[in-house]
């Protein structure tokens, strides 16, 4: 396949790939990078496509593993160390002394969490103030309190299960 052929081709799938970018993203200006993303890639190892086989099938597939890379690289980058502290205002006594609580399930209770509340407790574990996490996230700050106040509440109430 000659070079401005395959040019053609990528052009012409442009907006199904946009499409199915956005499925994957579900933001509009993270499937714009996403596509641009996946259309430089597949420029740089056309020599990698088999010809008389299926382009669109070939960059979806390109494009998928560029998203779930960049997923992974996103949250090992935001992920936090839960320390057990940074978990309730004020400690569970049991018959006057602390509770010792199981980390392994703790981890699994925040594992639970939504995507979203994973990444706003995460940064508010990581000492992030309420208006940095609203500002890094571009979400309203009343959000941002709201979300905190009842991912707090909800960890008391399943910790209290421990009990």
């Amino acid at each position: 396949m000659k070079f401005i052929n395959f040019v053609d081709e990528l052009t012409q799938l442009q907006p199904f790939l946009y499409r199915f970018a956005y499925s994957l993203t579900k933001d509009n200006e993270t499937a714009k990078d996403l596509l641009q993303e996946t259309m430089l890639k597949t420029l740089e190892n056309r020599e990698r496509f088999i010809e008389n086989t299926n382009l669109r099938a070939w960059m979806c597939t390109v494009m998928k593993n560029t998203f779930i890379n960049d997923y992974r690289k996103y949250f090992l980058h935001h992920e936090s160390v839960c320390r057990i502290d940074d978990l309730k205002s004020e400690p569970f006594m049991v018959d006057g002394t602390d509770m010792n609580y199981d980390l392994e399930w703790i981890n699994k209770v925040i594992a639970g969490m939504s995507e979203k509340n994973r990444i706003i407790f995460g940064l508010y574990l990581s000492s992030y103030q309420y208006d940095e996490i609203a500002e890094k996230l571009n979400i309203p700050l009343g959000t941002v309190k709201s979300q905190i106040h009842n991912i707090r509440i909800s960890l008391k109430k399943q910790l209290k299960e421990l009990i």
